[in-house]
């Protein structure tokens, strides 16, 4: 069977960890998908200036939905590797967000620490992946770095790659470097690196990813998600419906064929 283009390749003797990155609580915060209510966010806000299209629903044949991801998110890396191979026979474009997690992030009342895994859920969670990556064919490193490299400038290049319309040639291959190869994605010239890999100017493309411009799209792009009722990625809306987590795809197939009829 002929492999999807966007497809990784995987060793299943490496996999390790798979579902949904949850910036905060395991349940979406019961405040934020009306964070604005009906009036949308203020005249002037970093929000309000964002215009993020939710959906648009046909172009054509085609109807576009968006899949809001972190590039530090293990789950939303599995989501990656199968979204688009998954809906492409209902006629969904995939638009791909970059938001970060820190943005998304919650924080717990009173200063509290977010609770700790324990030792057998730890496990439980550590399978999960295993058996999500093994599910997908999606290729983990034997060994993951101690701490997450911090992901923001990787997501700004991908909108520096998003608007010179090599999105996906930065996309995958960054998705590739962080997870498969375990990479230190923070580092600007493996992210240089990656932006050459497709096909653009490295020097420059850096030095616009790094720029205080990107800095406050990536800001904006995140807190709109919030006001949405994004809490964690990956996340997905079939219109007003929202659907997080890797293990949602069924859902989100559902209520495609659904918005299609």
């Amino acid at each position: 069977m002929a492999r999807s283009p966007h497809r990784i390749a995987f060793d299943s003797s490496r996999r390790r960890e798979g579902r949904s990155c949850n910036a905060g609580s395991l349940s979406p915060p019961g405040n934020r998908a009306s964070a604005y209510g009906h009036r949308g966010a203020p005249a002037g806000s970093l929000v309000a200036r964002c215009r993020v299209p939710w959906l648009r629903r046909f172009r054509g044949e085609t109807m576009e939905i968006p899949f809001f991801f972190d590039y530090a998110c293990p789950w939303a890396y599995l989501g990656n590797c199968r979204v688009e191979p998954y809906l492409r026979d209902l006629g969904v474009e995939i638009d791909f967000r970059p938001v970060s997690l820190k943005v998304l992030y919650e924080p717990p009342p009173d200063g509290a620490g977010r609770p700790k895994l324990g030792g057998r859920k730890r496990d439980n969670y550590a399978g999960d992946l295993r058996h999500w990556a093994d599910f997908v064919g999606a290729d983990f490193a034997a060994e993951q770095p101690k701490s997450r490299p911090d992901s923001d400038l990787l997501l700004r290049a991908a909108f520096v790659a998003k608007d010179a319309g090599r999105f996906r040639e930065f996309h995958y291959p960054a998705y590739r470097a962080r997870w498969a190869e375990a990479r230190d994605v923070a580092r600007p010239e493996v992210v240089r690196r990656l932006l050459e890999g497709a096909g653009l100017d490295g020097a420059e493309a850096l030095s616009r990813a790094e720029s205080p411009e990107l800095a406050e799209r990536l800001q904006c792009e995140s807190q709109a998600a919030v006001a949405r009722g994004v809490f964690g990625v990956p996340t997905l809306f079939v219109g007003d419906e929202m659907f997080w987590g890797n293990d949602r795809f069924e859902l989100v197939r559902h209520y495609v064929a659904k918005a299609s009829d």
